[in-house]
């Protein structure tokens, strides 16, 4: 990616990585230090062309309920504009 200065790093996390939630505590520790390395990455690759970008689901994803699809176009979203690093559903 830094050699064609073109490409992403997509990162999708769960709630806990912005809301501290008492039973994800655990984890909530691990994906909240991936969340602050995310914001690290995007600042030292935009400018070589890689874009890094964080999705934190804050809800139960329930089948035929449309939510993938709504993450789907949030990723889309996200990669072709670059003018965020971080997006929620809550």
């Amino acid at each position: 990616m830094l050699d064609k200065q073109s490409g992403a790093l997509l990162f999708t996390t769960g709630g806990a990585s912005v809301h501290p939630v008492p039973r994800m505590g655990n984890v909530g520790i691990a994906i909240s230090g991936l969340r602050n390395n995310i914001f690290n990455l995007n600042s030292e690759l935009a400018d070589k062309g890689v874009y890094a970008g964080h999705l934190s689901i804050g809800i139960w994803m329930q089948p035929n309920s449309g939510v993938q699809d709504k993450i789907a176009d949030i990723w889309y979203d996200m990669y072709t504009k670059r003018d965020r690093v971080e997006e929620f559903i809550n």
